[in-house]
């Protein structure tokens, strides 16, 4: 959420609701993206390392990236971003 939807919602007096619905949506989002792409990544890959899996919650939280798609690619224990997937970022 950025300030100026925090300064809206301040302002109308439904910040502490609002605020709290609206991180609901985006954790729901995040875990309906991660969730899958670590059950597919395990699958592809093997087993991987806690490490790893933190990426991967980064990479599917923060861009919504997705393993299914062919976003991102596991390659000697690190992610990379495909073609794809940029160009789903700068969307």
């Amino acid at each position: 959420m950025n300030a100026i939807t925090e300064d809206i919602l301040a302002a109308t007096g439904q910040r502490n609701s609002r605020t709290s619905q609206i991180r609901g949506q985006i954790r729901n989002t995040s875990h309906s993206t991660f969730r899958p792409n670590v059950r597919l990544a395990n699958k592809i890959w093997g087993k991987l390392p806690k490490a790893v899996i933190e990426v991967l919650r980064e990479l599917s939280c923060r861009f919504q990236l997705s393993v299914s798609s062919g976003d991102v690619q596991l390659l000697d224990g690190h992610w990379y971003i495909t073609h794809s997937g940029l160009l789903g970022i700068a969307r």
